[in-house]
């Protein structure tokens, strides 16, 4: 005996304002279920954003922890070297800003030294008004206009309203050639009013390609080098923006 199983529909007889009723009951379950959705969704987005910060945060913590030891260890054992090549060539505190170190063959080197800041004391605009004072009372010829242009120049400050310490030299140069005792002294003034102030400690290291070329090894994150499969996911995405800029400035030309 055979049972043949068919469908049951039923079939229900709706007035035209239940079935307005009816359509728009399915259209806000169906909002309702895509927002449920959507939240689900999103809070799956943040739970993995949480997890995926604090997994690379501390890897970086780590690195930098890394970083700042080596760092370390590298300015100790550098400093050995400096110590010793003072004693043995009886050298004294010579105040070098950086050393650099290099292998005998000539294929690795290391330097150390310090980043500075120029700075000035207040003495610094006396001296400038006493250069100023001497170009005040040039001739009025076409080499005295040139001398007072170039001074000028040299005398410019920077975006922090400080004098350019690099320029100090050219001008001293230029006031000794005037043979202006007024000229000399107010660069001399300037010359003794700078100084300098230590920023940060940096450590370089270098080794020499195949074509004798130093290259610098990567210290900055930044910097080091990404693996292709790595590199091409963010660009894939970020030529992928473009293109989509591109196509809106093509539609918008039309």
């Amino acid at each position: 005996m055979e049972t043949n199983e068919k469908t049951m529909t039923t079939t229900v007889v709706m007035t035209e304002e239940e079935r307005r009723c009816f359509e728009a009951f399915k259209l806000e379950e169906a909002k309702r279920k895509r927002r449920e959705e959507q939240e689900a969704n999103l809070n799956a987005y943040r739970e993995l954003v949480d997890e995926t910060v604090d997994k690379v945060v501390t890897q970086f913590t780590l690195m930098s922890h890394q970083l700042r030891s080596t760092k370390n260890s590298a300015i100790r054992s550098l400093m050995d070297l400096v110590a010793m090549k003072r004693e043995t060539l009886g050298l004294k505190a010579d105040g070098q800003w950086s050393y650099t170190f290099t292998k005998p063959d000539s294929k690795k080197r290391v330097t150390m030294g310090v980043h500075t800041l120029d700075g000035w004391q207040d003495t610094v605009e006396e001296g400038i008004e006493m250069v100023m004072e001497y170009i005040k009372g040039l001739a009025s010829d076409d080499n005295s206009q040139a001398l007072v242009g170039m001074v000028l120049k040299l005398l410019a400050k920077d975006a922090s309203g400080n004098l350019k310490a690099d320029k100090v030299l050219e001008l001293r140069r230029i006031a000794e050639e005037s043979g202006s005792e007024q000229f000399i002294d107010g660069v001399r003034l300037i010359e003794d009013s700078h100084f300098k102030t230590v920023s940060k400690i940096f450590l370089k290291a270098e080794v020499r390609n195949d074509i004798g070329v130093w290259e610098r090894l990567p210290l900055n994150i930044t910097e080091v080098t990404t693996d292709s499969e790595a590199q091409q996911l963010l660009l894939n995405v970020i030529d992928k923006k473009q293109e989509e800029r591109a196509e809106v400035d093509v539609i918008d030309n039309d």
